[in-house]
């Protein structure tokens, strides 16, 4: 299985603006999920099953925008930035 290709033909076939609306569905359920873990109603495999819901939207996400690199960029930034605050050399 290609995975790109499958996301490809995810947002190919529901489009992009459906896709968008089931990303914030999933981020809602990944939110539910964390919370009844906490409370003690669900397991951790359910919390990595959201988890994993959440990642390939956003891998359609990064699809949609056209913005894989950046988000690249962005990433590496950020956690630089988090390494020198946990070193305590940053903001």
């Amino acid at each position: 299985m290609d995975e790109h290709k499958t996301l490809v033909d995810a947002v190919d076939t529901y489009g992009a603006e459906h896709q968008m609306w089931v990303f914030i569905g999933e981020c809602g359920e990944l939110f539910d999920a964390m919370s009844d873990y906490r409370r003690g109603r669900c397991d951790i495999d359910h919390v990595a099953e959201e988890i994993a819901d959440v990642e390939i939207m956003l891998d359609q996400l990064k699809i949609i925008y056209q913005c894989r690199d950046a988000v690249k960029a962005w990433r590496r930034k950020k956690l630089k930035r988090l390494w020198l605050r946990l070193k305590g050399g940053g903001v």
